[in-house]
């Protein structure tokens, strides 16, 4: 119950948090190697049944796009298909906590090897889309991690419970 609280709460916060992390990763490294949204976009994918959530990173994910490359919505090209692909899979398939990773990996394949060189005359290198899988793959662990220890901690992770006192009775 409390963790169910604590990601309706924090959900708009946490994404614009990871929002501005992705902008400022970018503007330190002045290349795209973590996608912190995408992430969270892919967890969210098998964990929420709110299209307004997902919505709403898809949103904040296509505000990245023109930040970055001056272009509103470039990922929308593969989001939006594999949103679908993810719809289909959770009603047909059994659902593997691997289906996130292969979405992340399939994203991230088709940013660097079909729009960047095509729309974005971005020259894919293997290395750097090799590395950016891998970091994305941690990211989206931990991620998962956070997501799914929400629902299992029950008290211990009540940010709410932190600061008040309780009576022995209860």
């Amino acid at each position: 119950m409390h963790g169910t609280i604590f990601k309706e709460v924090y959900f708009y916060p946490l994404a614009i948090l990871l929002f501005l992390l992705d902008v400022c990763c970018f503007s330190f490294m002045e290349k795209q190697l973590i996608y912190m949204l995408l992430c969270l976009f892919c967890v969210q994918l098998y964990s929420e049944k709110s299209v307004s959530r997902l919505s709403f990173l898809a949103v904040l994910i296509s505000l990245e796009s023109l930040l970055y490359f001056g272009k509103f919505g470039v990922q929308l090209l593969y989001l939006i298909p594999i949103f679908f692909i993810s719809h289909e899979a959770k009603k047909n398939l059994h659902a593997v906590a691997l289906q996130s990773y292969i979405i992340l990996i399939s994203c991230i394949a088709l940013q660097s090897f079909i729009l960047e060189p095509y729309m974005l005359q971005i020259g894919p290198s293997a290395l750097y889309t090799f590395s950016k899988i891998i970091a994305n793959i941690i990211v989206l662990w931990l991620i998962s991690l956070i997501d799914s220890s929400q629902g299992s901690l029950s008290n211990r992770f009540n940010p709410f419970r932190w600061f008040r006192e309780e009576s022995p009775d209860s």
